[in-house]
């Protein structure tokens, strides 16, 4: 079917006539003609909405502009309009939801408008201290103290508002500086006037009592503290000074003791000479006691019962004002003597001596500071001048340590240094001790850690690795010369063998250990004292903070901390010197091996044991105290090595290396005498002897006298005599409840093994 066909099909069917087509055609029309009105009714009334509410929202605006301009009180409510400017922000962006240039343009106006409240709340105090300096002048011109001061109090918490503005960081640049300046015009021309009026007053006050040639006397104490009140009371109050320094009422009061103190060490007076910085700080220290009474007394008794400083002292307050002085003297002076060595050191090493009798004495602190690093501490502040005083004490400790370590001398046994009872040191030992003291002396009140730990690498470390160094080549150039002649090199000399044997070697070898022990002990006991546990703290503390530090700084720090996690500044230090006197100590009893051996060869020799017989043993013309001919000499040469060392030694260290050799001695016996040899009784009661006179150990002196046992009893067992041939059935049988008696019996502790062997050597019992 045709497309035609199919169109007219389906019209014939929907539209039975063209007058209903057309009917129905006209009302689909219709509908849709009512539908566009509908919606462009409802169109034009949102628009007519979104215009009122916008043009409502900027009229909210605009009004509450004009509200706030008008505002007499507007600085004090500008937190409350803040927040509403933001709330008609928020609104406006609700109708205008693309973004114009008149938001950032109302935000500008904004600020503007609050910056001008300020401004103009910033002219009328501006205003009001400019009006109370006219009045104060005029008030200060007619002697009228009390109706000036009245000006001054009135006008306190106006000093105080502004002193907020400058602080006050959402305040424009021109607004906070305009304050600072009103301040300093307030205490210049109101504060500074007031003062000024009193300073004449108080010095001629200081005239007719004579101060402060004489202490105040008790009849002027009322007079005085009439003053010192009224000067108090023009004190900038401390909680809104942004000032440093002393109070300006201690000002006046050390004015007349500078003078004094310029006359003396800034002029041409005999006593101001730059060899005695010391005679500056004396007089300090000086008016300080002279006049301590009436600081202690009147003075911290006013300060105490004032609203403002009741919690300042008198005599601190009196060091502040009076510090100024020393410092400018001081910093000169460093100056001066800067590029000669001697005086520069002096200077330093004097300063902290006043800082440390300010702190001791006194205790020190000014008001509000929890550290106080002292005259020195300032000094030193100026790296060029550390660096320069620090290379003075490096070099000049350096010096002292050379004339320590070169004295002809320096390495002889001090016996009398120590108590009996501890190991002797060197006089370099002793010496060099003494100066690692002093060094602490002339920084343990430096107040930075960093200058602390500096000097201390740079001064203290240093000479203790300098005097380490040299022991280590004292103990190289032994162990060099041994191992020549031991080895059978050629080219040691009999005079070089002399000095590292016998008792020669040992009094070698006993000057390096006594110098490394001496100084180890002192490093451990300096370490748990509290000036270098502080150090530690401080330096871990440093270690571990983000502070910004120089290069310098780090590389000192990880000098003292890379091994270590907890311990002290000087375990870094003292391990060296440990591991260096273990290994002499190593030495000592490689010698005394050496010289067991040596002189001992013919008695090793020795093959008779089996053939001694009782007769032979008891006839005392071939031996000596008891002992075999042979070992007669090396009990003589050992005992003197032995008699050197014990009063050498302390107590733990002499038993210490005496137990050692005891079982060197024991495997040599073991091993060379006895398992060498085959013993009759009697050559086992030799062996006893000899043992026993050399101090042999518990078990080569039972060793000895198993194998001296006779060889049968002559009575039963029970009768208390014990025979090899019974000891031996014994371990034959395995008879071990018969073993410990007879162990018993005897006093001897050997193990199965030893007697089994022991037994194995008797000649007369294979």
């Amino acid at each position: 079917m045709s497309e035609t066909k199919l169109i007219n099909s389906y019209l014939d069917k929907e539209f039975s006539t063209v007058d209903k087509f057309l009917s129905d055609l006209d009302s689909v029309t219709a509908d849709l003609k009512t539908a566009t009105d509908n919606a462009n009714l409802e169109l034009m009334e949102a628009q007519k909405r979104n215009v009122a509410a916008r043009k409502s929202a900027v009229d909210l605006l605009n009004s509450n502009l004009e509200r706030w301009r008008a505002d007499e009180d507007i600085v004090n409510n500008i937190p409350q309009y803040q927040d509403e400017f933001k709330q008609l922000l928020t609104q406006l962006n609700q109708q205008f939801p693309i973004k114009t240039p008149i938001f950032s343009q109302l935000e500008t106006g904004f600020s503007k408008l609050v910056n001008l409240a300020y401004s103009k709340n910033l002219l009328s105090y501006v205003s009001k201290i400019r009006d109370g300096a006219k009045l104060v002048e005029k008030h200060i011109s007619a002697k009228d103290f009390e109706k000036a001061l009245a000006v001054q109090n009135g006008l306190l918490e106006t000093e105080e508002t502004l002193n907020q503005i400058s602080l006050d960081d959402s305040k424009s640049i021109p607004v906070r500086n305009t304050a600072l300046k009103t301040l300093y015009y307030f205490n210049k021309n109101i504060r500074g006037k007031l003062q000024a009026f009193l300073d004449i007053q108080f010095r001629e006050f200081f005239e007719s009592a004579e101060w402060p040639v004489k202490t105040l006397q008790p009849k002027f104490y009322p007079q005085f503290v009439l003053l010192f009140e009224k000067y108090l009371s023009t004190e900038i109050n401390p909680a809104i000074s942004t000032l440093s320094g002393p109070l300006a009422s201690f000002k006046i009061l050390v004015e007349p003791i500078d003078l004094r103190f310029k006359y003396h060490f800034e002029g041409k007076a005999v006593t101001n000479r730059v060899d005695k910085p010391e005679w500056a700080f004396h007089h300090f220290l000086n008016i300080i006691d002279s006049h301590f009474g009436f600081l202690a007394g009147p003075v911290t008794e006013v300060l105490n019962k004032s609203e403002l400083f009741a919690d300042r002292n008198g005599v601190y307050e009196f060091i502040t004002a009076f510090l100024p002085s020393i410092k400018s003297k001081m910093f000169s002076l460093f100056e001066e003597v800067s590029d000669s060595p001697n005086l520069l050191s002096h200077l330093v090493y004097e300063t902290v001596l006043f800082d440390n009798a300010l702190k001791e004495k006194y205790y020190y602190l000014p008001y509000g500071k929890k550290v106080w690093k002292g005259v020195a501490g300032e000094l030193l502040s100026n790296a060029n001048w550390f660096q320069k005083w620090l290379a003075v004490e490096t070099e000049s400790a350096t010096e002292r340590y050379l004339e320590i370590e070169t004295a002809p001398n320096a390495f002889e046994i001090d016996y009398d240094a120590v108590d009996p009872s501890e190991t002797a040191p060197t006089i370099s030992a002793v010496n060099l001790k003494d100066l690692l003291e002093t060094i602490t002396d002339h920084y343990s009140s430096l107040a930075s850690v960093r200058f602390r730990l500096r000097y201390f690498l740079a001064v203290q470390v240093n000479l203790l690795d300098k005097y380490y160094a040299r022991l280590v080549e004292s103990m190289e150039a032994f162990d060099s010369m041994t191992s020549g002649f031991t080895r059978a090199v050629g080219g040691v000399s009999k005079e070089d063998m002399q000095l590292v044997t016998g008792i020669n070697g040992l009094e070698r070898l006993c000057r390096i250990y006594g110098s490394l022990n001496y100084i180890s002990y002192f490093l451990e006991q300096w370490g748990d004292e509290e000036f270098f546990l502080q150090l530690w703290h401080d330096i871990t503390t440093l270690s571990g903070s983000k502070q910004t530090l120089d290069q310098t700084s780090k590389d000192a720090i990880k000098a003292v901390t890379q091994h270590a996690v907890e311990g002290t500044v000087f375990d870094e230090t003292n391990t060296g010197y440990k591991e260096l006197c273990n290994r002499v100590e190593n030495a000592i009893v490689n010698l005394l091996k050496r010289e067991l051996q040596h002189s001992m060869k013919e008695y090793f020799k020795k093959s008779d044991w089996a053939e001694l017989t009782e007769l032979e043993t008891s006839e005392s013309a071939v031996l000596e105290a008891g002992v075999s001919r042979q070992l007669a000499q090396p009990v003589k040469h050992i005992g003197t090595l032995f008699a050197f060392l014990e009063r050498f030694f302390g107590v733990a260290d002499y038993t210490r290396v005496r137990r050692r050799f005891t079982r060197e001695l024991e495997t040599y016996f073991w091993n060379y005498i006895i398992g060498a040899n085959r013993f009759a009784a009697a050559g086992g009661a030799q062996l006893y002897r000899d043992v026993e006179a050399l101090g042999a150990s518990k078990r080569l002196q039972q060793a000895a006298r198993l194998l001296a046992l006779p060889e049968s009893s002559s009575a039963s067992a029970s009768e208390g005599d014990v025979s090899a041939s019974a000891l031996y059935s014994a371990v034959v049988a395995a008879d071990f409840e018969r073993l410990e008696a007879i162990k018993q019996q005897l006093g001897i502790d050997l193990t199965l093994e030893d007697i089994r062997h022991l037994l194995d050597r008797r000649a007369d019992l294979a």
